[in-house]
């Protein structure tokens, strides 16, 4: 197993209570600490723009890039927050989520967290 992880997911800030807080991610990385310390962790890769729009539309892609608020939250809806530095968090998650894959397609790991 491999473990890809980025410290960005902490810069994610949402309002008080919000189960997807930096204390979620925290916890979860104090457990890998703990519990899957032999496995190799590599640090997430932005995902590109070409890897973003081959599951999204522009339109929406563009639509969440304007809604980044510079200070503050921006909701999305009723569980969905921006915060300054949510994207970049984005990014990590979804390039993360990209380099499991091709981790595991290459046979570099027979799974990935």
């Amino acid at each position: 197993m491999i473990i890809i992880r980025h410290k960005d997911a902490l810069s994610h800030i949402v309002p008080e209570g919000h189960p997807e807080r930096p204390e979620r991610w925290q916890a979860v990385n104090d457990m890998i600490e703990a519990d899957f310390a032999h496995c190799p962790s590599i640090e997430a890769e932005m995902a590109s723009d070409g890897q973003l729009a081959l599951v999204h539309s522009e339109t929406y892609l563009e639509t969440l890039f304007n809604s980044a608020p510079e200070t503050g939250f921006n909701a999305l809806d009723g569980d969905t927050f921006l915060s300054p530095s949510s994207l970049q968090a984005a990014r990590r998650a979804a390039g993360g989520a990209c380099q499991a894959v091709d981790s595991v397609m290459s046979n570099k790991a027979q799974t990935a967290f």
